[in-house]
């Protein structure tokens, strides 16, 4: 979407923060040729999430693990500084209440 903002194919439209403040980072030109016209509210970050028959397997444990303590070795901070990210965090599902808040009202207007 901000390629074709930048470049006159499309006049408006939406990206995710993240992704636009990581295009800032690596594409300045190509986001130079936009502009933020107006910011969402703050939004939990996409969680990882995968089949509901891995809860509770080893390797699922392992793979969380493995994500959790990214911070703490030099492997995991590289791949961190890689996706522009500080750590990953376990947290409650209560950090997507507005999102859920959104669905409910497009379910309304629908």
């Amino acid at each position: 979407m901000v390629r074709a903002v930048a470049s006159g194919l499309a006049q408006s439209g939406s990206v995710d923060g993240y992704v636009y403040e990581v295009l800032k980072e690596v594409e300045p030109v190509l986001t130079s040729a936009t502009r933020v016209v107006r910011p969402s509210p703050w939004y939990g970050f996409p969680p990882i999430a995968g089949p509901l028959a891995a809860v509770g397997t080893e390797s699922r444990d392992r793979l969380r693990h493995a994500l959790l303590t990214a911070h703490e070795d030099a492997t995991g901070r590289e791949l961190l500084k890689t996706l522009r990210l500080d750590a990953f965090a376990d947290e409650p599902p209560s950090l997507f209440d507005t999102v859920a808040a959104n669905m409910a009202l497009i379910r309304k207007i629908a």
